[in-house]
């Protein structure tokens, strides 16, 4: 099952799409559960609770920007697939702005939806299989993919994973968390933070800025914490 959001100031519009979703399942063999969401500002309150793998965000939301709402959305989920739906073609660059996969033209059908499908679920099962299976202390077995992992902390004999969607707990070392992740992205701010690179907002001082969360950067790890985020911006990982 894909979870869909559709985020469009136009029930019609909206309606459209989720009837050429439906018309495509059976061609590309999968199922389709869908949300829509008539403004960016009510898709954001609602998004921190929501687990979407995929969203078709409206570049003209009434007096939003789509742009604008794909940013915010982009500091809250850096792995979500964005496809914009635009009534003109000329507004489809600003979409490499926020990385977003694709543009599609209003009215959207299952002919133009059905070009951009492939590349949609090839991208969809690239974000499905770079995921780690988690053991929580309530004996919950959840598969979380990697990028949606902000930071691991340290809890005693416990590793708290901050993720987009929510906190997780589970018994493991950060040594062996870090194995399990396997991604030259994360990389140690201190002896008991194991950080995303690509979350990491601002290095100043002693701080490493997430978001919200200002984790310290130790002095034995701070050089090769500064060095590793230098080259990610650079696009050296």
């Amino acid at each position: 099952m894909i979870n869909v959001a559709i985020v469009d100031d136009f029930s019609d519009d909206a309606t459209t799409l989720i009837n050429a979703l439906k018309e495509t399942e059976d061609d590309f063999k999968v199922k389709f559960n869908t949300f829509t969401f008539n403004s960016g500002e009510s898709f954001l309150m609602n998004y921190v609770e929501s687990k979407f793998d995929l969203v078709f965000l409206d570049i003209e939301l009434g007096n939003e920007n789509g742009i604008e709402v794909a940013k915010k959305l982009r500091d809250l989920d850096k792995t979500i697939i964005i496809i914009f739906v635009t009534n003109m073609s000329k507004y489809a660059t600003a979409g490499y702005e926020v990385d977003a996969l694709d543009y599609i033209i209003k009215p959207v059908n299952k002919y133009s939806l059905g070009l951009k499908m492939s590349r949609i679920i090839s991208r969809l099962q690239k974000n499905q299989t770079n995921s780690i299976v988690i053991k929580t202390i309530d004996d919950e077995i959840i598969k979380v993919p990697v990028e949606r992992i902000k930071y691991l902390e340290v809890d005693g004999h416990y590793i708290i994973y901050h993720t987009t969607d929510g906190e997780y707990k589970e018994y493991l070392t950060l040594k062996q968390a870090e194995k399990k992740i396997n991604s030259s992205k994360f990389i140690r701010c201190n002896r008991g933070f194991l950080v995303n690179l690509s979350y990491v907002d601002s290095v100043k001082k002693d701080t490493c800025l997430i978001g919200k969360d200002a984790l310290i950067v130790s002095r034995p790890q701070k050089n090769s914490f500064i060095k590793a985020f230098i080259e990610y911006l650079n696009g050296e990982q």
